[in-house]
């Protein structure tokens, strides 16, 4: 049975919307989530960067912004692996273990950048655990991710506007379905 599921689609669609959809309603049953979720920040109507939440909402963290220096750069932002990693240290990779379903918001150019989080999905990925995460639209051009998924089997759900307020609930019941009939722990 197929347990690692990827949201997909072109910026903006609602990938993070989607994703957030269906962390609430596994909440709601109760079931143990380690992982995180990366919100857009905007002033004045711009975007100026993203920052990182853990799972449970407890721990923010800006994964890139305009305006800063970093060595790490994609575009105009500045990437902060640093800050990244011992946000992934800290707050991620210790609840993996108990938890149910691990989610990921997102797999993308940004985030592989860091080596603790290419060793987390080559982790997650492969593992017995449920994955819901979301993917960067160009992350399967990426030899490391296209390597992982090939290694796996997996539903990928591309969002459309047509789509997106139907696909966090089919995810879920998948989820939810896959989580009464098989032991992950």
């Amino acid at each position: 049975m197929v347990n690692k599921f990827f949201i997909t689609g072109r910026p903006g669609i609602g990938k993070t919307t989607c994703l957030l959809r269906i962390v609430d309603m596994l909440k709601k049953e109760n079931i143990e989530l380690a992982g995180f979720t990366t919100t857009e920040v905007r002033e004045e109507g711009r975007r100026i960067g993203f920052l990182l939440r853990d799972i449970k909402g407890r721990v923010s963290v800006w994964l890139a912004r305009i305006g800063i220096r970093s060595r790490y750069r994609i575009g105009k932002y500045s990437v902060l692996v640093d800050e990244f990693e011992e946000f992934l240290s800290n707050n991620v990779l210790p609840e993996v273990e108990k938890a149910r379903v691990i989610v990921i918001d997102e797999i993308g150019p940004m985030e592989l950048l860091s080596k603790t989080f290419r060793e987390f999905i080559a982790y997650v990925i492969p593992s017995p655990k449920p994955l819901v995460a979301t993917l960067h639209i160009r992350a399967r051009r990426n030899a490391f991710v296209d390597r992982l998924m090939r290694s796996i089997r997996y539903e990928i759900y591309t969002l459309t506007f047509e789509n997106r307020n139907r696909v966090p609930t089919v995810v879920f019941g998948r989820l939810r379905e896959l989580l009464r009939t098989e032991s992950f722990q």
